[in-house]
Formats: structure tokens, sequence, C-alpha cells
């Protein structure tokens, strides 16, 4: 890190060759973590000494933290700054997506969420910095080591429980692009482990609220938020205070829209809706969904043959192939009266994306497909092994031999 210093200094993009090693703290944190939880040592002491680590990496670049950078003009990470930043400098919540594209229209016209997020950072510090992109970074930390330390007494196969670790571990460079480059994805990730958290915690309030907004950072992910609420509200008895409460929370793009536009519309759609469809091959529209279909499932093997990005498909290889694999796995892990849920959640991550999505930043929409359903396989595997009242009780977990 310190030979690379140098480099990095003064450097004015969001991300780059420049800024290797930004590329550093995060992984090393999780593997000096995930490498203690794999030894058996107090996983307590292990959390706090990994946190504990990655702050002190940062402490050589201590000077860049309040330095701006710029994204390539045609980056999201550019749309969100600017929506964002006009919300904070108009001191509204009209999003004000037209000025995206020159319109005048006030719907939402990219994900909704991820803009509010980033104009609290700006409200509260002036400025998109570096310092925001280490917070993002220590939040996503924060997010992983509380999952399994929350996780830590549920029986899984320890096999299986090696392939999360690895899976979580090699991912993490690719996790510090996505932030990097002020992309949505991690956050949605962030936010999802956060709820399955409180969700252990036995706090089921905060965990469904969490729920409905990860579909408002990635709309592309409702279906998935609304099983994963009813799975978790299923049992309880205020279930439909619960549920009208979420319903509350999902439903804050259709209040936007409504509010500022007068449009019943919930669903974010770009000023051409037919961009909504991206398609890279050419054929009657009926050949260029087959295609497109065919060619976004084998973007699940990690490699994706038509970008010429080595870095890219080496990041991907590093740890798609393994998600593909333990999702696979998970179906016949878990009790034949589950899988048709788990089933359901990991078709409704997928299929949107096998038809509308493209493959920039890839393998950014294969990696929040896997991680959701590789964590939701946990969840299903918590409540189908203990009875409600013993885990109420808090008379369980044994770990998994």
């Amino acid at each position: 890190m310190l030979l690379t210093r140098p480099i990095s200094e003064g450097f004015i993009y969001s991300n780059g060759k420049a800024l290797v090693a930004w590329y550093i703290p995060l992984p090393l944190a999780l593997f000096y973590f995930l490498l203690n939880v794999y030894l058996g040592n107090h996983i307590i002491n292990s959390a706090w000494l990994s946190l504990l680590l990655f702050v002190l990496l940062w402490i050589p670049f201590m000077n860049d933290f309040t330095d701006s950078y710029q994204y390539y003009e045609q980056d999201d990470g550019t749309r969100y700054r600017l929506v964002a930043t006009n919300m904070v400098q108009a001191g509204t919540l009209n999003a004000g997506d037209g000025a995206i594209f020159g319109t005048q229209d006030k719907t939402y016209m990219i994900q909704p969420g991820y803009r509010y997020y980033l104009a609290l950072w700006i409200r509260l510090f002036g400025e998109e910095n570096r310092m925001y992109q280490l917070f993002n970074m220590l939040l996503y930390l924060l997010a992983i080591v509380w999952l399994f330390v929350s996780s830590a007494e549920i029986a899984l196969p320890e096999r299986y429980r090696m392939g999360l670790m690895t899976f979580v571990l090699l991912s993490a460079p690719f996790v510090v692009k996505l932030i990097m480059l002020g992309l949505t994805e991690w956050l949605a990730i962030t936010i999802f482990v956060f709820a399955v958290c409180f969700y252990f915690s036995k706090q089921v309030l905060p965990a469904i609220l969490l729920i409905a907004l990860l579909a408002f950072i990635r709309q592309n992910l409702v279906f998935v938020s609304i099983l994963l609420m009813l799975w978790m509200v299923m049992t309880e008895k205020k279930k439909w205070l619960l549920i009208f409460m979420y319903t509350a929370v999902l439903l804050l793009p259709l209040y936007h829209n409504l509010y500022y536009a007068g449009k019943w519309q919930f669903f974010s759609v770009y000023d051409n809706p037919s961009t909504f469809f991206v398609s890279e091959f050419d054929g009657s529209p009926v050949m260029k969904i087959f295609k497109n279909v065919l060619f976004h499932i084998s973007l699940y093997g990690g490699f994706n043959w038509r970008l010429d990005n080595l870095l890219t498909n080496a990041l991907s290889l590093a740890c798609i192939p393994l998600g593909t694999y333990l999702v696979i796995r998970a179906f016949f892990l878990i009790s034949k009266n589950l899988r048709i849920w788990l089933l359901a959640i990991v078709a409704v991550a997928i299929v949107p994306t096998l038809v509308f999505g493209g493959s920039a930043y890839y393998p950014r929409f294969e990696w929040v497909n896997l991680f959701i359903s590789i964590v939701t396989l946990i969840v299903m595997q918590r409540d189908s092994f203990y009875p409600r009242h013993l885990r109420e009780s808090g008379k369980v977990f044994q770990s998994a031999t």
C-alpha cells in the first residue's frame, strides 16, 4: 500500500489503476476475520480485531480522505451524483431525473433509492469524497461481520459454510470496484444482509422495513423483497400490521411519482421505455429475447465472452462460478418442502436480469442474485431446523459439524 501511495495521490477519477491500493484493506480485513472464523477463534473478538485492522490499513491515506473525484460522463455514478446534488441544492426530495435525459419529466427514470443515501452524505459533509468510499467499504464490512456473527450457530454443512466464506472473500475486490464506481448493488446487498441479521436477532419489524428498502435501491428485486417479507412474517402474530408497514415503505416510488409528477407509476422508466430491454444481439424480437436469455445464463459461468476486459473477467471467475455452485447445492441441501420457496426467490431474482438486464459493469447482476440466493438458504435452514417456540426462547442453536 505504501509503495502505491504516490501514484494515487491527486488522482482525479473515482476508480482506476492508480488506486490499486484502495482494493487492499477490505479484502484483507475480511480475510483476517474469516480465517479466524474458520479456525474457531472467538468470533466477537475476531470481529472487533478485523474492524480495527481495516481502520489501521487506511492510516497511510489519511491525507486523501477529503479529496473529491469525478466519474466518467456516461457512468451511473455521474447520474446519481447529479440528481443527489440537485436535491441537496434545491432542498427538495424531487429527484429531477429529467435533467439526466434533457426532459422536464419529474418521475423516477433511474433506480430511485441510492440517490437519497448519497444526498444525505452530501448534505452532511458537503461533497462526495474519498472518505465516502472508505465509509461505504466499512459499512459493507460491518454487514458481513454481523452476518457471520449472527449465523454462527445455525446448522449448516461445514463445506457449505466454507463455500460461503470463500465466496464472500473472493468477491470482495469486486465489491470495492462497485463502491469506487458509485454503483448501487453493494448498498442493496448491505441492506439485505442487515435485514437478515435483524431477522436472526428476532427483530422482524426493522428486518422487513429494510427488505422494503431493498426494492427501493434496486427495483428489479421487488419480487425478491415481497417473497422474503412473506417468509419473515408468516409465523408472526401481528403479520397483517407488519405487512401494512412493509407495504407503506415499499410504495415510496409511487408516492414520489404521484406527488411530483401526478402519475400512478411505481417502476422507474427511462425517457425511452424501449431501452428497458437491453438487447446485445440481432434478429427478430423473439430471437433477440432467446439469445439474450441464453447469453445471460452463460454469464453465471463467470466469463463474459463479449467482453475484452481481462481484469473484469478475472474478478468474475474468482467468485461467480463458486456462487453458482453454492446456489445449485443449496437446492439439494434444503428440505424438500422448502425447495419451492428457495426456487421461487432464486427465479424472481434472476429472471428479470435475463430478459431486461444488460452486461455493463459485469458481473454486478450475477453477484447480487447469487449473494441473495445463498444467504436465503441460511435463513430457511435456520427456520426449518428450529420450531418457533425454541427460536423465541433463545435455547438454540447447535453448530453443525
